[in-house]
């Protein structure tokens, strides 16, 4: 299973977004309980203003507990959920395109 967390904010760097995104979720082993800590995470440029980590053999538990640290810090965050990387991304992608026109949903699983 992939998962994908797909980031967005206009104003924070893409360095800061990774740097955030490599933080958490390396570090979600200790926090949320069945997290695997083997998972194969890469993380990838979409433009100035996005990021997404996907990730492989994680529990839908970490990725979720990463969506909430991100939202709650004023970051539009997506998270798709596929056996596909690339359906995992485009389920991200467009729940991000959601947000974007309607700009209240913080979250969107």
């Amino acid at each position: 299973m992939y998962c994908c967390l797909l980031l967005y904010h206009e104003t924070i760097h893409n360095d800061i977004k990774f740097r955030m995104l490599r933080s958490i979720l390396e570090n979600l082993q200790y926090v949320v309980k069945g997290h695997r800590p083997h998972a194969e995470i890469s993380y990838h440029t979409i433009n100035r203003n996005t990021v997404f980590a996907m990730g492989k053999n994680m529990t839908k538990e970490s990725i979720l507990q990463a969506g909430i640290y991100f939202a709650s810090s004023d970051i539009l965050t997506a998270i798709g959920y596929s056996s596909n990387k690339e359906r995992a991304l485009l389920q991200s992608l467009h729940h991000l395109s959601s947000m974007i026109r309607g700009r209240d949903i913080r979250v969107y699983i």
